[in-house]
């Protein structure tokens, strides 16, 4: 964080923190971009952990990466300058230059640890399960209280009831209550998750729910806040403004929106893309935040002065941004997917900064979605996933904003898909897919389960298969669980 930063450096990092304390959020990034592009008298190497950090923060991951590159670079002795570059790679979608890296840190620190499970990690997203596993399980060979690493393994391995690794886990399970919050968490998930994928739901949910209780016990979040800048996103990008400012931007091709709330297929549908020779998936792309840092939260009020600080070329830069940024990061293609959840409330900066944007919205039964929500552990990249009032209360208001941009937007500016839809009838649903993006069909899309690409979501293993009717009406299993979901859900209007 930004606020941890160490002022012994020559004055970069303080200038970047000053301008994120100013909210200058702009002005920030592109201070660590010049610090990158060799404009910076370090005052030790350790200063460019500092700059990855603070670019991270500012939701630059190719900078961040880069940053994290120089400090490995420079301290190739310490293995944490390694694990952290490794780490960011694998953020910046670079995952083929962190699989080789990975491979290597674990040669050079045999005994550490971390270095196996991030090694594990990243195999793990590549889909390179063969690998992952091993690695995963040595990296708790080494430190028997590594419980982080069988979470990962009960998320990749398809367990057998006779496994010998359950006794294992369960054992860890009752061995981490004398550990920290974060032991005890990955522990309960590791359980949650093999309960669940062997049908064993009235014993899986307790693990889930006490996992849940400790996230919410040693975290905090503003709910207000996440559903404020939706709300700002309405407010500043109305009619009359996408009316003023239509054809202002980027004219690219290139940009395909994938939307949806959590566990709404969204991961499934950019795995079809990416399967198109066409099309690069860029899973979770920080790159609008970075382009729309001059409109910080989005604030009506900021929007406005945006607007009228210049002729409307500006929209048209911040959509070139936009573009140059995804091809820094994923190569000059045809068409880059981005499918960042908070996209819902960008709809209408999309429409006016790259008119010629595909959107998808990505739609899913709220039960189905909101129990798969609350089961995945996403850390702290969605905060509030972990109670069911405040799923409810984000799925009911990523619904209102959904609605709201159909309404604002010509109906060929977007297309609707629903994930029951998809998973009964794929070849038709795919086909209207390909055919809404302009592109021709191939055989790879309706082989999307084939495809090797970075998946770094929760679904990291269910957009590895063929396509499957099985997790529809799938709650139901836990339905004398989730009463106070469905409560939620009908309070809010969901159901």
């Amino acid at each position: 964080m930004l606020s941890n930063v160490d002022q012994k450096t020559d004055g970069s990092v303080e200038q970047i923190r000053v301008a994120y304390r100013k909210q200058e959020f702009a002005q920030a990034v592109a201070i660590v971009r010049k610090v990158l592009a060799g404009d910076g008298d370090f005052a030790d190497a350790d200063d460019w952990r500092l700059i990855a950090n603070a670019a991270n923060t500012l939701s630059d991951r190719h900078s961040a990466a880069q940053a994290a590159q120089r400090w490995r670079e420079a301290r190739p002795d310490r293995v944490d300058a390694q694990i952290f570059c490794a780490d960011q790679l694998a953020q910046a979608g670079a995952i083929d230059d962190a699989l080789a890296f990975s491979k290597k840190m674990c040669g050079d620190f045999p005994d550490i640890a971390h270095a196996w499970f991030t090694a594990g990690s990243i195999e793990a997203q590549a889909g390179d399960l063969d690998d992952a596993i091993p690695h995963l399980r040595k990296a708790w060979e080494i430190e028997k209280e590594f419980t982080a690493a069988w979470e990962r393994i009960s998320q990749v391995k398809k367990f057998r009831r006779d496994d010998p690794d359950l006794a294992v886990i369960f054992d860890l399970q009752k061995e981490s209550a004398r550990l920290g919050p974060s032991f005890q968490i990955s522990a309960q998930y590791a359980c949650a998750n093999i309960l669940d994928q062997m049908n064993y739901p009235h014993r899986a949910f307790p693990h889930f729910a006490e996992a849940a209780r400790l996230v919410r016990k040693s975290s905090s979040y503003d709910m207000a806040k996440q559903l404020a800048i939706i709300k700002n996103g309405l407010d500043a990008f109305d009619e009359a403004r996408l009316s003023a400012l239509a054809g202002a931007g980027d004219p690219s091709l290139s940009p395909i929106f994938i939307v949806g709330p959590p566990r709404s297929g969204t991961t499934l549908v950019e795995q079809i893309l990416a399967s198109h020779s066409s099309v690069t998936g860029g899973g979770e792309a920080s790159a609008l935040r970075v382009a729309s840092w001059p409109l910080k939260d989005y604030a009506p009020e900021t929007a406005a002065a945006f607007a009228a600080d210049g002729d409307s070329g500006q929209w048209r830069a911040m959509g070139e941004q936009y573009v140059a940024l995804m091809n820094e990061m994923f190569g000059d293609a045809p068409h880059i997917t981005n499918k960042d959840i908070g996209s819902i409330a960008s709809i209408g900066l999309i429409r006016i900064i790259l008119p010629n944007a595909k959107i998808i919205f990505c739609d899913r039964d709220p039960m189905d979605a909101g129990w798969s929500t609350f089961k995945a552990h996403f850390s702290g990249s969605i905060p509030w996933s972990f109670d069911f009032k405040d799923i409810a209360q984000y799925f009911a208001a990523f619904k209102f904003a959904r609605n709201a941009w159909r309404e604002r937007l010509p109906e060929d500016a977007f297309l609707d898909v629903q994930y029951e839809e998809l998973a009964r009838d794929p070849q038709n649903q795919i086909s209207r897919i390909l055919s809404y993006c302009d592109l021709q069909p191939e055989n790879e899309c309706f082989a999307f389960y084939k495809t090797r690409r970075q998946i770094s979501t929760a679904s990291i293993t269910q957009a590895r298969q063929p396509m499957y009717t099985s997790s529809i009406g799938r709650w139901r299993q836990y339905e004398d669980h989730l009463g106070p979901l469905k409560d939620a859900m009908t309070r809010y209007g969901m159901i």
